[in-house]
């Protein structure tokens, strides 16, 4: 059975987007992340969770890395934040596309060399629409803002719209991959991406222990 369903897991990034920046003058480092904002789902969109937890945690992190103002000690610190959170985001990408894989086998799909690849896994596009659902977010707070000049309102209204316009087309691809995936069409080779200056060793247990 196909578990990857577009709609689901877009109203699941943004409830969980929603979710953070209610909590987010509470979240301090990625242990106060976890603490904060837990999961209620499972398999697939828990990990869709977790992934979207990340990425609202590294955006942040990185808006800290460009306050000039800050002494080089925090910088370097706020460096190593955003490097070992940048393993986890590839780790959890690279969870949700075995969980995939796994899924395509347990249906008996028949699976030769000879079936195309794509050369965007289920994880990255769900990343990028992670991504590009944070970048909506912010682009609509910019829309909303009272102390800014009309032109600065229109600028981000048009951004906001091309970014409204390549989520829906990025979703419609994830759905057509999924399909293609479950009826043989295309088939998923799942790598582990190593990075020589940040192979980190610890996987965060924590996201999954609220259950």
């Amino acid at each position: 059975m196909n578990p990857i369903h577009s709609k689901e897991i877009l109203e699941l990034q943004e409830a969980t987007i929603e979710e953070w920046h209610q909590e987010e003058h509470m979240i301090k480092n990625w242990d106060n992340t976890v603490q904060m904002v837990r999961s209620n789902y499972e398999d697939l969109l828990n990990m869709v969770f977790d992934l979207q937890l990340i990425n609202c945690f590294q955006w942040h992190e990185e808006d800290k890395s460009r306050n000039t103002s800050l002494p080089d000690r925090l910088l370097v610190n706020i460096k190593r934040s955003i490097d070992a959170s940048n393993q986890r985001r590839n780790n959890k990408a690279e969870e949700i596309d075995a969980y995939i894989l796994d899924a395509v086998r347990s249906c008996n799909i028949k699976v030769t060399n000879e079936i195309p690849m794509n050369s965007e896994t289920p994880g990255s596009i769900i990343d990028r629409l992670s991504i590009i659902s944070l970048k909506i977010y912010h682009m609509k707070e910019e829309t909303l803002r009272t102390n800014v000049s009309q032109g600065h309102i229109m600028k981000y209204k048009e951004k906001y719209n091309i970014m409204l316009n390549q989520k829906k087309d990025l979703s419609i691809c994830l759905d057509t991959l999924a399909d293609d995936l479950f009826s043989g069409k295309k088939r998923l080779k799942a790598y582990h991406q190593l990075k020589v200056y940040n192979d980190f060793q610890e996987v965060d247990s924590s996201l999954h222990n609220s259950k």
